[in-house]
């Protein structure tokens, strides 16, 4: 009797309040755990909740709002409206209609790191019902499931390596009967170049290269500089294999061409061998430098000469160059360059010596010719002597006269034996202030030629010369007969006096004594 009494003063509240109704009921994710609220008017009295033909757990409710839950149920078809009842203490219902989230892709990409094809939506429907179709090319559609850390909110799709780089055709559907619209379903795909193997060539050697990479499709096209390889077969593994050509390329990217025109290109792909300097060898004012690894082409190498850029000849891995006949002090610092890479050695250039002047024995200068003799000193010495002259002062001062050209050099010179050979030492170092590290020498030989003292000799009188004075012409004989006139009488003229008595006047004196 009490509990009539009660459902009738319930009854008639429910009456005083007005008839239950519905306004909305909350749309859940399919196959998601939800809370589903109910608003509308005249709640107060629910007992009970349910929803197709699943019950929903009373967990609130008032006079506007009932709550149950929470709802996982997945009624099907999922795409249907399905009834939902609230049950009242009188027994009577109210219904409505009940549907679940119609699900949103909202944003879509491609990870080129995991080689996933991802899409992030609301209200999706469980990883199991979703199906991703690719069309690669016109004779080949691939069909995916999402991969198993796919969440509520965001599905990944294994892309596989082999599909062809360039415009694909994406269709998303699931087994539920929802229908998606992606933003676009064309994506590209943009083939990757991943790695190399040998990415250190040969420059005059072909080798055996692989790339390898993902989305290359079937077959390819590679590119390396102005060097293109056509319709090369791609691997399952997503690797191509090709030769590697001779030379040397400034572009040092390799990029693969598909099918559809897409490329992917690895920068950097490859260097070259560095070069090497193997030997340095001197042919008078010449050197021959052994050099490999530095291609054939004169364009990609230089030659510097202690960091002066100099022409050179190429030959069978041999470079010529010219040294200048003023070459630095110590050693030359050579250095190669072939593509970017460089290579660098030291060598002492060994004097040259072409020529050396008489010298006179009583001392004075020889002038020295050749090359690269700016910075050497010299000693002389006559062959005979095994004692050599240096020909610097006490303090280490060259006492030679040098050209700036370093081709000829001017020296004092002591006396030597007249009419023999000297010979003339020109030495360089690896440190001109080291006298230990005596490192090239060059010799050449000259002439001593005699030259007297010139002292002034004395004036030679001439001997007196006798000259003969014609004899006087006979006196004419008078015909007077004085006597005095019969003897002959000299001549007032000076007369030369017999030789006997010059003897005897010289010997007078000897005689008296």
């Amino acid at each position: 009797m009490k509990l009539l009494l009660i459902g009738l003063i319930l009854t008639l509240i429910n009456y005083a309040n007005g008839q239950a109704k519905i306004n909305a009921i909350t749309q859940p994710q399919y196959g998601a755990s939800s809370m589903i609220t109910f608003d509308g008017v005249n709640f107060l009295t629910t007992t009970g909740v349910k929803i197709g033909s699943s019950v929903c757990k009373l967990v609130s409710q008032s006079s506007t709002q009932v709550v149950c839950g929470p709802f996982s149920d997945k009624l099907t078809p999922a795409t249907n409206k399905f009834t939902a009842t609230i049950t009242f203490s009188t027994g009577a219902t109210v219904s409505g209609d009940f549907k679940y989230a119609t699900p949103e892709i909202q944003f879509y990409g491609i990870d080129y790191e995991n080689l996933y094809f991802w899409f992030y939506g609301a209200n999706l429907a469980p990883s199991s019902n979703y199906k991703l179709s690719v069309v690669d090319t016109s004779s080949s559609t691939l069909n995916l499931t999402p991969t198993p850390d796919s969440s509520s909110s965001q599905m990944n799709f294994l892309l596989p390596i082999s599909l062809t780089g360039g415009p694909c055709t994406f269709t998303v559907s699931d087994t539920l009967g929802f229908t998606y619209k992606t933003p676009l379903d064309t994506i590209d795909v943009h083939p990757t170049v991943q790695s190399i193997s040998q990415s250190v060539w040969n420059v005059t050697k072909s080798q055996s290269i692989t790339i390898t990479g993902f989305f290359f499709g079937k077959t390819v096209n590679v590119k390396i500089g102005d060097n293109s390889i056509p319709n090369l077969a791609v691997s399952s593994n997503g690797a191509v294999v090709f030769d590697s050509p001779t030379g040397f390329i400034s572009n040092k990217s390799v990029t693969i061409e598909t099918s559809k025109q897409y490329s992917g290109t690895l920068l950097d792909a490859f260097t070259y061998n560095p070069p090497t300097i193997a030997d340095v060898t001197q042919v008078n004012e010449t050197l021959e430098i052994t050099a490999y690894d530095i291609g054939t082409d004169t364009n990609y190498i230089q030659v510097y000469i202690n960091g002066n850029s100099t022409d050179f000849t190429l030959s069978d891995n041999i470079i010529k160059v010219t040294v200048p006949s003023s070459i630095n002090l110590g050693e030359t610092n050579i250095t190669i360059t072939s593509d970017i890479q460089s290579a660098t050695s030291q060598f002492l250039v060994k004097p040259l010596l072409t020529n050396a002047s008489a010298i006179p024995s009583i001392g004075g200068f020889v002038t020295i010719e050749g090359a690269f003799l700016n910075d050497c000193y010299f000693q002389i010495f006559y062959n005979e002597s095994t004692l050599a002259k240096d020909l610097r002062d006490k303090n280490g001062n060259n006492l030679c006269d040098r050209s700036k050209k370093g081709d000829v050099v001017v020296c004092p010179t002591p006396a030597m034996p007249a009419n023999t050979t000297f010979t003339v030492k020109a030495i360089r170092y690896t440190d001109n202030q080291n006298t230990t590290s005596i490192q090239k020498i060059a010799e050449i030989e000259g002439s001593v030629y005699f030259v007297e003292t010139q002292t002034p000799s004395p004036t030679q009188t001439p001997s007196p010369t006798i000259s003969k004075t014609p004899s006087p012409s006979p006196t004419p004989i008078s015909n007077s007969t004085d006597s005095s006139h019969d003897e002959d009488i000299p001549s007032s003229s000076n007369q030369l006096l017999p030789i006997n008595i010059f003897i005897l006047l010289f010997l007078l004196p000897f005689l008296l004594n």
